[in-house]
């Protein structure tokens, strides 16, 4: 028998697709959640724990989409609060947030190399993922740009670059979260090199004392 696909916009079971933001601290997660949600969202603290909940909802192709801006975290083996919750979530261990259906990696694009140890650990999960490249005028001014497509082959995910605060690329990365939740992308191992410089920068970015994190 042949499959249906849900909707757009929709899971099989007919809710809205749960899609969850996760990166680094300042790489520009929550200008991308105001660019999605606008005044459509909740803020709120996680039960048990100081930590703020930012959950919306914003309009997608053929539907609506809900939105989670996980708590910034450089691991997804905690250290802090934050990355105690955000780990949880993703990994299905919250029972008050059922695990996302998709994720978008929010990147920072002048700070490339640091952000790519969280990426790789997401790529781990084998959940849809799409990367959202931001600050990439930043990168570009400082002589780094970056090449989006390159960067997505070297991943194996979609990679879509992002001017949050101008909504540029917001409504490319919609499609590419509906088409990757409907339709994942298989998910390779990363290339050796990628794992290694991503594990060499994640123990530097440990050794570093809390306030320049």
């Amino acid at each position: 028998m042949n499959a249906v696909a849900a909707p757009a916009g929709r899971t099989s079971v007919g809710r809205p697709l749960v899609i969850a933001l996760a990166g680094n601290p300042n790489a520009g997660k929550t200008t991308l959640f105001n660019a999605l949600t606008g005044l459509r969202q909740k803020v709120a603290n996680y039960p048990g724990v100081t930590v703020e909940k930012k959950s919306g909802r914003c309009h997608a192709p053929g539907g609506e989409v809900d939105i989670i801006d996980l708590p910034g975290a450089y691991s997804l083996v905690a250290n802090s609060p934050d990355e105690a919750v955000t780990a949880a979530i993703l990994t299905g261990q919250r029972p008050d947030t059922p695990p996302p259906d998709a994720i978008v990696a929010v990147v920072d694009a002048s700070n490339l190399p640091r952000n790519l140890f969280l990426v790789s650990q997401l790529i781990e999960l084998g959940r849809p993922l799409i990367v959202a490249l931001t600050m990439v005028d930043v990168a570009a001014r400082r002589g780094q740009p970056i090449d989006a497509q390159a960067l997505s082959r070297a991943l194996g995910v979609p990679v879509v670059p992002i001017t949050g605060h101008r909504r540029q690329g917001v409504d490319r990365l919609l499609i590419a979260l509906h088409q990757a939740a409907i339709a994942p992308t298989p998910v390779w191992p990363l290339p050796e090199a990628l794992w290694e410089e991503a594990h060499e920068l994640a123990r530097a970015v440990g050794d570093l004392p809390e306030p320049l994190r």
